[in-house]
């Protein structure tokens, strides 16, 4: 029978389809235990929705419409059991459920891609970052020869009173020794107050928050 023949293409197609999503997620997973940052979470949870949204809904999923193609069939798709069960011929009358699927799925697709997008990962990277007495942040003033190696360090930013920091190192002696600065607002240090302060040549700096406390 047609319908036998038509099922069993269906199911390996589903099968196929399945296994290849399990295998997306399944990287998915591992990708989201490693994400470095907010912008790379973001990104893969865009791709995860849209993984999911990859449905298999199309005519190749389809028992129905299997059937209408496959050859010496007198199954068509005017007279199909679903389309008539459905709210219409799939592709072709609007309201159907089918149809619905897939344009309401379009529209998930375009709301999912706007989600998260490259110039919120620009805006968010780019964003006035700042810093309060007690964190501990990963500063590394930059060189642009490659004769000389960038300066990195892991500092803590000590109060001393008065709107008066000091940072010191907590990997090694090589901290910033007798070189104190006032800043305006001790818990809203800005990257500029501190890059201004640990290279005074003016070469860039770039700070990571490694620690942050609770005040």
């Amino acid at each position: 029978m047609k319908e036998d023949e038509a099922l069993e293409m269906v199911k390996k197609n589903c099968s196929e389809k399945y296994a290849v999503l399990s295998k997306q997620f399944a990287s998915l997973s591992q990708d989201f235990k490693i994400a470095k940052d907010i912008p790379a979470f973001m990104e893969l949870k865009v791709k995860g929705m849209l993984t999911a949204l990859n449905l298999p809904v199309r005519s190749d999923y389809c028992p129905f419409c299997t059937m209408a193609k496959l050859p010496d069939n007198n199954y068509n798709c005017a007279d199909c059991w679903y389309a008539k069960t459905h709210g219409g011929e799939c592709g072709e009358d609007e309201g159907g459920d089918y149809d619905n699927i897939i344009k309401f799925s379009e529209v998930l697709e375009d709301a999912v891609f706007n989600y998260w997008t490259i110039e919120d990962t620009t805006d968010w990277n780019n964003r006035e970052v700042f810093y309060k007495v007690g964190d501990v942040i990963h500063t590394t003033i930059l060189f642009e020869s490659a004769d000389v190696s960038n300066i990195e360090r892991n500092v803590m930013i000590s109060g001393l009173g008065n709107n008066i920091i000091q940072l010191f190192s907590t990997t090694d002696d090589g901290s910033y020794p007798s070189k104190q600065f006032k800043v305006e607002d001790i818990y809203k240090i800005s990257k500029s107050e501190l890059s201004g302060f640990i290279s005074h040549t003016g070469r860039e700096v770039a700070i990571k928050l490694i620690h942050s406390v609770d005040v």
